[in-house]
């Protein structure tokens, strides 16, 4: 008997159709229209790292494939205590947050599904993943393309979230998150 190895020929091409509609250069993009787009496009990237603590970029698509960005400093992943994105999520549509993304679509397509680990409040090193499927095709007839989501550390997370909560426009805060009960 011959030892045959099935190769999924649609698969194949779905993947390589995948890579190249992902391949993001930064030179060839163009300036987004909307202003929330633009002053992402405009900050520069380690102000936009530090203000909001991100850690890792994704995309992952239906072929399977999964791109990311880890914007840690090679200090940060050495003294890192958390196994890398790419090594605990290495399955794609099968993983968590691409189904979870994808299942919430149906109900607020343009809502990110949230992931916070149960233990973010008594850990400084959590890190909270947020996630968006990305559906194509024409009313009903629509199906999931990808996942594109963002890890970023759940301190900076919090610090923001108080600091935004205790700010009210046009009057004095009566009450703020931060205040003791």
């Amino acid at each position: 008997m011959y030892n045959v190895t099935h190769c999924d020929k649609h698969l194949v091409q779905s993947l390589v159709f995948d890579a190249k509609a992902t391949d993001f250069d930064v030179e060839t993009r163009e300036t987004p229209n909307d202003p929330l787009g633009l002053l992402l496009a405009l900050m520069p990237r380690e102000q936009m790292k530090h203000m909001h603590g991100i850690v890792t970029t994704f995309v992952a698509t239906r072929s399977g494939l999964l791109r990311f960005h880890d914007y840690r400093t090679e200090e940060e992943k050495a003294n890192s205590t958390d196994r890398p994105f790419y090594e605990t999520h290495t399955k794609a549509i099968d993983e968590l947050f691409y189904r979870r993304a994808v299942d919430f679509y149906h109900i607020n397509s343009s809502a990110f599904v949230f992931a916070v680990p149960f233990d973010a409040g008594s850990r400084s090193s959590s890190l909270v993943t947020a996630s968006q499927a990305i559906f194509l095709g024409k009313g009903k007839k629509k199906a999931p393309a990808a996942v594109v989501g963002v890890q970023f550390q759940h301190a900076a997370f919090k610090e923001r979230f108080l600091n935004m909560t205790g700010t009210c426009q046009n009057t004095t805060c009566i009450y703020k998150c931060t205040d003791k009960v």
